[in-house]
């Protein structure tokens, strides 16, 4: 090679550090990054979101790998002293006022995440009770810990499985991220009663939400057992004693044994000799089981079940579209040769006839870049890529049981990437590609 060749090798080479420089982003740029995803995803309206899309997108040197580090990293928060803080907040859509209580660790630094505990009271009780059986556990475990008072309207009245109440320890959870350092992937609920009817339902209508709940002398719904597919994923440690309310023992069984055969992450303590009682012998084991459990990033394998058509994402898989026809809770439901039945044939058959009428759909990562999809009652399904076991840079195939239903590869997006975290105000669902499919 001549003198002349080998400089000009050289200027190109230093030419291409030079580049990569420029494509740094700039420390300024940064910090700024952090300010605006930390209120897109945790404050921001839809108009201020796009705002923000477009403000990201213009900053130099800002691209997918640097911004899902981002997201994935802590975002600034407060100093705040160790010690119990107790405030009264406006929530839900009914503005109602809610007393709570927090504790936060002592030596508490606001660049690190914690885990989150939330535990709930029973029909007629205060936000203190509960707060004060899990603060020593808490502590142990190093989890902020904190308790909502339900508002006065509801305080006497049992958990009502409604969107109200969903809702408001949906804005609980995320004032309490505004405020503290808290890990997404590490939030666990707990309760007593209805305080555990309230854990089960907000871990299956709002899947991927909570790492972990334990519910205490609480259960699932009959109706509700078709969800069990959503707790993939969610630690599950129940307590109930043998002799509370038959009905809820009988849920409490099958709940049990559906979530075994599904392979989900459930520990269930059945107390022959005991009813509804508060089982403070169980506590310390229950948190030390929860806090050793995180969310998983992109799993392999999620679930969907739902008859409620605003339950349609759990993690990166979601209905796009329903068939026309689903359960509705309380509607009629006509089963032949019913008077013939038994009273646990008749339950039997109300049960396959809710099963019937709900929309499951189930994703699962196989080898060779490969997503097969199970599907019933669903129409069309949105995936967000790439879960765990996906290479974007090789062809993706999608399928429906054995039918191949698209074959190609995809282009990731800033803008997927940023939509799939503020969908489910989480930066840990981030995805920078979606698929919209229609099933055949």
């Amino acid at each position: 090679m001549t003198r002349s060749a080998t400089a000009w090798l050289l200027i190109l080479f230093l030419a291409s550090l030079a580049s990569a420089q420029e494509r740094e982003i700039d420390p300024n740029d940064e910090a700024r990054a952090r300010f605006l995803l930390d209120e897109y995803l945790l404050r921001a309206d839809d108009r201020r979101a796009r705002a923000i899309e477009k403000e990201l997108a213009g900053l130099e040197g800002l691209d997918l790998d640097r911004l899902t580090r981002l997201l994935h990293e802590p975002m600034p928060r407060p100093a705040r002293t160790g010690g119990i803080e107790r405030r009264t907040l406006t929530l839900g859509g009914e503005q109602q006022d809610y007393r709570c209580v927090v504790f936060v660790p002592e030596g508490y630094d606001p660049k690190i995440p914690y885990p989150l505990l939330l535990t709930a009271h029973g029909t007629g009780g205060e936000e203190e009770g509960p707060f004060e059986a899990m603060l020593p556990h808490a502590r142990g475990a190093g989890m902020i810990l904190a308790s909502l008072g339900e508002c006065a309207k509801r305080r006497d009245k049992g958990w009502a499985y409604s969107d109200e109440e969903r809702r408001v320890q949906e804005e609980f959870i995320l004032l309490l991220r505004q405020d503290y350092q808290i890990d997404p992937r590490r939030i666990y609920m707990n309760g007593w009663s209805r305080g555990g009817h309230a854990s089960w339902d907000l871990a299956l209508r709002r899947p991927g939400l909570l790492a972990g709940i334990g519910p205490i002398v609480g259960g699932v719904p009959a109706r509700d057992l078709v969800l069990l597919p959503n707790l993939l994923g969610c630690r599950i440690d129940a307590v109930n004693g043998g002799r509370d309310q038959p009905e809820l023992v009988t849920a409490v069984r099958e709940a049990a044994a559906r979530l075994t055969a599904l392979g989900a992450d459930y520990r269930g303590y059945l107390d022959p000799e005991r009813g509804h009682a508060v089982f403070e012998d169980r506590l310390a084991g229950m948190v030390a089981h929860l806090a050793a459990h995180s969310r998983p990033l992109a799993p392999a394998r999620v679930a969907i079940a739902s008859y409620e058509k605003e339950l349609v994402r759990h993690d990166w898989l979601a209905i796009a579209g329903f068939e026309a026809k689903l359960y509705r809770p309380g509607a009629r439901i006509v089963i032949p040769g019913v008077t013939k039945m038994s009273p646990e044939e008749q339950r039997a058959a109300w049960l396959e006839a809710v099963a019937e009428g709900t929309a499951r759909l189930e994703g699962r990562v196989e080898s060779g870049n490969l997503i097969v999809l199970d599907a019933h009652k669903v129409k069309r399904v949105r995936i967000l890529l790439p879960p765990t076991g996906i290479d974007l840079e090789k062809p993706v195939e999608i399928r429906l049981g054995e039918r191949s239903l698209r074959r190609s590869r995809f282009r990731p997006s800033m803008r997927d990437l940023l939509r799939s975290a503020r969908e489910l105000r989480d930066p840990f669902m981030a995805y920078p590609v979606r698929v919209e499919l229609s099933l055949p």
